[in-house]
């Protein structure tokens, strides 16, 4: 399996539209569209986004490419930037996730991709607002990150970022502060019904991002 995640600037109008269509492809296992938002730590509104995101699940890198080639959804953010993974590490209680190759190339000295996935009860929204605000608002300013996003349709809430290497990810996962206070206090009382974290090695990837929270371009993958 290989996961790709896509992000477009559309605009409010095709951002709902989007929210509302749902994705079916050959050889597609899954898919979460949502509204793309920076992490400031910060309150969020989903209701004047401009930006959407796709996270996607495939039986094949050759699905992805068919997608990106004939799809609606694909051609509606094709103005925008993707990158295509291959999982790495994975550990929670999200449904199927991936299974991990023996064989699975670490990346110790490569760029490295993250992405958490959680659903919320609805009983522990304020808290989990409040203390993943908490944690997030560091992220994009952490040693060794380079770029980072929340992506929110709830109940599914996401956070994706790429980082310099695994070390610095290591790092930071494993750092005191409010990061390690929100994980702990979702240990000691669960606000998720389901949580996932994830760490891919980027192979490719394609497109810009600019406007607000671009994405770098010396993180336009490699070649």
């Amino acid at each position: 399996m290989v996961t790709s995640v896509h992000f477009a600037d559309v605009g409010f109008r095709a951002v709902q539209e989007l929210l509302r269509e749902p994705t079916t492809a050959p050889g597609l296992r899954r898919s979460t569209l949502a509204v793309v938002l920076p992490l400031t730590g910060r309150p969020k509104s989903i209701h004047n986004a401009n930006r959407i995101g796709l996270v996607a699940d495939w039986d094949s890198d050759d699905a992805i490419t068919e997608f990106l080639a004939t799809h609606p959804v694909a051609h509606r953010l094709a103005s925008g930037w993707h990158i295509r993974l291959e999982p790495i590490r994975v550990a929670g209680n999200w449904p199927d996730l991936p299974a991990v190759s023996p064989d699975a190339p670490r990346n110790d000295d490569g760029p490295v991709a993250a992405l958490t996935l959680a659903r919320t009860k609805e009983s522990e929204l304020v808290r989990f607002n409040r203390l993943g605000g908490d944690a997030e608002d560091h992220v994009p300013t952490v040693p060794g990150s380079i770029w980072a996003t929340a992506l929110i349709n709830p109940p599914f809430y996401a956070t994706f970022s790429l980082w310099r290497d695994q070390s610095a990810l290591t790092e930071f996962a494993h750092r005191r502060g409010a990061h390690r206070v929100a994980i702990d206090e979702d240990k000691a009382k669960p606000m998720l019904t389901e949580h996932g974290s994830l760490r891919f090695r980027p192979y490719a990837c394609s497109g810009a991002i600019t406007g607000r929270n671009p994405i770098p371009e010396f993180a336009i993958c490699p070649e």
